[in-house]
């Protein structure tokens, strides 16, 4: 019974650290496609943008 429960744990370790990965990737993914995105509203909006006012953010936010 002990063997089966060592099993059923070292599944479950396997399991997680594959969804981890599979986040992380997607994680990846989603950062890239917002810095194309930004890159792209600056190719289109940058000299509009320039003209704003620079706002600070607070650091405790």
């Amino acid at each position: 019974m002990l063997d089966v429960g060592r099993h059923i744990a070292d599944e479950l370790v396997s399991m997680t650290a594959a969804l981890n990965d599979i986040l992380a990737r997607a994680t990846r993914l989603v950062t890239l496609h917002n810095s194309i995105l930004l890159g792209q509203i600056m190719e289109k909006f940058g000299d509009q943008l320039a003209d704003l006012p620079v706002v600070q953010l607070d650091s405790r936010l």
